[in-house]
């Protein structure tokens, strides 16, 4: 990518199995707690699970959405505490993950699976997301 001086916009493709995660656990959850959740805040959270893999702190996708599933456990009671019935935006998201990852510790503030390994992460082992 050119520098411009001015931010690029990035393209990002997200894997259909976290978008339907997001929607069937997530807005699903949600909405039947009377909160509507926005696109973008669907979009960011689906793309937060599959940056998991991405950034190489998980190894495969089944690990990511059973740790998704412990923080799931948590967040609607996180959320009508802080928010009530207001609807979830992308920066309540943001909010809602760090503040019950915080608590489950689901997912790792720590290292990637290439740092702890001492290892410079190799692209051709990599699993796909």
């Amino acid at each position: 990518m050119q520098a411009t001086g001015r931010w690029d916009l990035a393209l990002i493709e997200i894997a259909s199995k976290y978008e339907d995660w997001i929607k069937e656990r997530v807005v699903s959850t949600f909405e039947e707690k009377g909160v509507n959740v926005t696109r973008p805040a669907q979009i960011v959270l689906a793309y937060t699970l599959q940056a998991q893999l991405e950034d190489r702190l998980f190894a495969d996708p089944g690990t990511v959405l059973e740790r998704a599933e412990r923080l799931l456990q948590l967040v609607p009671a996180i959320y009508g505490w802080q928010y009530k019935k207001r609807e979830m935006n992308v920066n309540r998201a943001l909010h809602l993950v760090v503040e019950a990852n915080l608590v489950r510790r689901a997912f790792p503030w720590g290292p990637s699976l290439g740092e702890r390994s001492g290892s410079r992460p190799d692209e051709s082992r990599r699993e796909k997301a």
